[in-house]
């Protein structure tokens, strides 16, 4: 319990420290407890976890910055991202 605590405390401390980080740490720490909640080893779901972790980059990386990823995608050849899935074998279901 101990290490739970000097986390909290070590949070607390940079949040008073620099004020501008409470919104971003209110949505990690969100995040973190959905994850957490979520949590059972064998009820592990790719896609669930494709699409939380894309609503993350859009809010935290694009929605901050359309203007950097307007420029990307104007000098991107071809004009579309390829998303490629590496799933290891051991998470794949054995039948």
């Amino acid at each position: 319990m101990a290490a739970y605590e000097d986390a909290i405390a070590g949070l607390q401390k940079l949040l008073s420290e620099k004020s501008g980080l409470g919104e971003v740490a209110a949505n990690k720490v969100k995040q973190l407890t959905a994850e957490l909640a979520a949590t059972d080893e064998s009820a592990f779901d790719p896609v669930h976890r494709i699409r939380t972790g894309f609503e993350l980059f859009k809010k935290e990386n694009y929605d901050k910055n359309p203007s950097l990823y307007e420029q990307l995608a104007k000098g991107q050849s071809p004009s579309f991202w390829y998303l490629l899935v590496r799933i290891p074998e051991y998470a794949l279901p054995t039948y």
